[in-house]
């Protein structure tokens, strides 16, 4: 099935001070990591509507926002890096279970100084 089999709605504590983004990302791109190393597929959802999310969930949305959903599921096809061609960071099928990631060189995104 191409359908997420969970999600993981991940609340950010908005009473406890800090870089809540930093934090939330890290945890996230933890659980992504570990779902990988599991063979189970994630996907980072950005355009999804919190406060609808939230509704049914009867938590306390002044004290907690809704930060990262992550979809979790079986692989629904292969993907692989490859080089940036004309600046461009679209993605595009290879063939038909390939799906082709661009992604700018090291060289032009890091810069070492010392």
């Amino acid at each position: 099935s191409t359908q997420p089999a969970a999600y993981i709605l991940m609340l950010v504590d908005t009473s406890v001070a800090g870089k809540v983004d930093t934090d939330a990302g890290a945890a996230a791109m933890s659980v992504r990591l570990a779902a990988q190393a599991e063979g189970i597929a994630s996907c980072w959802l950005g355009n999804v509507d919190r406060a609808q999310l939230m509704a049914p969930l009867k938590i306390d949305a002044e004290r907690f926002a809704p930060h990262p959903v992550i979809a979790l599921g079986s692989p629904a096809m292969a993907a692989r890096a490859v080089e940036m061609q004309d600046g461009s960071t679209a993605y595009y099928m290879e063939d038909r279970d390939t799906l082709c990631v661009p992604k700018r060189q090291q060289k032009d995104i890091v810069s070492w100084y010392g």
